[in-house]
């Protein structure tokens, strides 16, 4: 068997299981946060560098048990059973997989989970270049948004032509993996195909790649905020796709971005 295959066959059912408990409110709580945190385990493999399957298989049925988070600690007896009950669910497929030779699976794409020591180092590298404070940036540091950071309405991110907008000019640039860096603090290594650059899961994040050449940041008062060559590549006429229709140009730049200046959030 090929590890890659057991590895992208692991990952498809959690990423697909997850949704599926997060559509589904009759089930108890903690099941989707135990699923999270199992995939998240078997994300920090490299898939560039697996081991062999049937060592993969046992750090996969490993995972099974062990993955933990802040939101996979039980309250009572109830939810400590749900969680027990998913962890076995996924043992049990990890065994079946496993005993599977000619086991296929459609390639997911990378994604790997950094180590501690690297989150750590690019979260000081993006601070030194783009000036990031706490993973913060445009429009929400208190000083005038540089003319050449540009700003969109981040809810326009959320139309699949105008983010594959954005990844076709970070191809144009020779871009083929990215830096993901999360508020929420599990910082990840992307193929660019799977960069999505908005605010989603409650966190802010950024997103650079090696040559920290172009930096991206979604907030939670729904910007977007390109800089360096990737906002340059944004602003050529056969890209108008980005822009935003609605009037509403509290986001670009250009201007002082007072965006949390309304009946909401005044100044």
């Amino acid at each position: 068997m090929e590890p890659q295959a057991l590895h992208d066959t692991a990952r498809r059912y959690l990423t697909d299981r997850y949704a599926e408990l997060c559509a589904d409110d009759s089930r108890p709580f903690p099941r989707y946060r135990v699923v999270n945190a199992i995939l998240a385990e078997i994300e920090r493999l490299d898939a560039d560098d697996l081991p062999p399957a049937p060592e993969l298989s046992v750090l996969l049925g490993r995972a099974a048990f062990e993955a933990d988070s802040l939101y996979t600690r039980p309250s009572d007896e109830g939810q400590a059973r749900a969680m027990a009950d998913e962890r076995g669910l996924f043992a049990t497929r990890v065994r079946e997989w496993a005993a599977q030779p000619d086991l296929q699976a459609e390639p997911v794409g990378y994604r790997r989970v950094l180590t501690k020591d690297e989150s750590t180092e690019w979260r000081e590298r993006v601070e030194v270049r783009w000036g990031v404070a706490n993973l913060v940036w445009y429009p929400m540091l208190f000083v005038d948004v540089p003319p050449d950071v540009l700003i969109v309405q981040g809810s326009t991110m959320w139309e699949e032509p105008k983010a594959e907008l954005i990844r076709q000019a970070l191809r144009e640039l020779g871009t083929q993996r990215v830096i993901e860096l999360r508020e929420g603090g599990q910082d990840l290594a992307i193929e660019l195909s799977l960069m999505a650059p908005c605010y989603y899961g409650g966190e802010e994040a950024v997103w650079v790649d090696e040559s920290l050449a172009w930096i991206a940041y979604a907030s939670h008062e729904d910007t977007v905020a390109f800089g360096g060559t990737l906002a340059d590549r944004l602003r050529l006429p056969s890209n108008e796709l980005l822009l935003d229709d609605s009037g509403d140009r509290r986001y670009w730049n250009g201007r002082r971005a007072d965006v949390v200046a309304d009946h909401e959030h005044p100044a």
